[in-house]
């Protein structure tokens, strides 16, 4: 058999010089299957120290332990702490008449277009930035679903 239009190349494994076919000189990086094998790096897991198989930028053992040290500060979604202060906050009564408050003052009215459908109670401030203005009624505006959408750039009839 002749090697014609393949290629030798070096493995990336155990650096070992071995021929491959025209088909797979591009793709191919291994001279064998034990080298196949061995392609992964064994790393210790950021969380529980555990040995894992590293690749694809990995960083943990399993999903579970991965989950497990994204809590607090180091999870993605993390923003600054007061999150469970802030939803008690909007399950509250205080704001169940906030908003009924904002509505009677502005006569059931969108105060964009006018509209008395689908009536939300806007803060002009937004909440999470000033906690002192969150129930003053001087800082809310009455707005149709659509009319607040567009304050906010955002399809609220998709959330409903």
């Amino acid at each position: 058999m002749s090697k014609k239009n393949g290629a030798y190349k070096k493995c990336s494994v155990c650096g070992k010089k071995y021929y491959t076919v025209a088909s797979r000189v591009k793709k191919s990086k291994w001279c064998s299957s034990e080298c196949w094998n061995k392609r992964r790096v064994l790393n210790d897991c950021q969380n529980c120290g555990e040995p894992i198989i590293s690749y694809h930028g990995k960083k943990y053992c399993s999903k579970k332990c991965a989950q497990k040290d994204m809590v607090g500060v180091k999870s993605p979604r993390w923003k600054d702490g007061k999150s469970l202060e802030r939803n008690r906050a909007r399950l509250s009564v205080f704001l169940k008449s906030w908003k009924k408050e904002v509505k009677a003052r502005d006569n059931y009215t969108c105060q964009h277009c006018g509209s008395k459908k689908e009536l939300h109670a806007h803060h002009i401030m937004e909440w999470a930035k000033d906690e002192s203005k969150r129930f003053d009624v001087d800082n809310g505006t009455t707005l149709c679903i659509d009319c607040h959408g567009k304050v906010h750039n955002r399809n609220f009839r998709k959330l409903s």
